[in-house]
């Protein structure tokens, strides 16, 4: 199911992109923007024995440093649930969520200021907050990693952006791993 959500992701990408008009974009120009994205979450190793397929919902905000088109930094604030997987916890069914904050630098090679299809690549680190939503389970803060990339697809008087990023949390002995796939907007 994994291959097909990507795979689905990627055509989705492919067959919008050569419709999209190439519009200069304004909001490349500004200092800071703002963004909101939401998709698919889909956990792996340990995650995913315990967990099905989720959603997750985020929300952006970029900076870009003057004399560069090339590197911009975005702060994430990440909501990620997944569902339980006919899997007990402590006697319950019980789902799980993380609530995220991260810093990253996207990284956009060969950018084009008046390309209509601009790809880039994610790193980031933060910390992230995963709960079961069984009764007396405890909140979790731990350190964790991404790394990602997408596309951008410029539309007019805003952007819009497929991307995919795979996230591991280090928790003691036991890490916990998921790959958002999510569509999102730059204002």
């Amino acid at each position: 199911m994994t291959r097909a959500l990507w795979g689905m992701a990627l055509g989705t990408a492919l067959a919008v992109a050569p419709g999209l008009a190439p519009v200069a974009g304004a909001q490349d120009t500004k200092a800071v923007s703002l963004g909101v994205s939401g998709g698919i979450s889909l956990p792996t190793l340990d995650l995913g024995d315990v967990t099905d397929p989720g959603f997750a919902v985020a929300g952006h905000l970029y900076v870009a440093p003057s004399g560069t088109k090339v590197v911009r930094f975005r702060g994430d604030a990440t909501y990620d649930r997944w569902g339980a997987k006919n899997v007990n916890v402590a006697g319950q069914n019980a789902d799980w969520y993380s609530v995220g904050v991260s810093a990253n630098v996207q990284f956009r090679p060969g950018a084009e200021e008046d390309a209509s299809l601009r790809p880039y690549l994610l790193l980031g680190a933060g910390v992230f907050n995963t709960k079961s939503t069984a009764s007396g389970a405890k909140m979790v803060s731990d350190f964790g990693v991404q790394g990602g990339g997408g596309l951008e697809f410029q539309l007019s008087g805003f952007t819009t952006f497929l991307e995919a990023k795979y996230v591991n949390t280090f928790v003691n002995g036991n890490d916990r791993n998921w790959v958002p796939v999510t569509f999102g907007v730059r204002f």
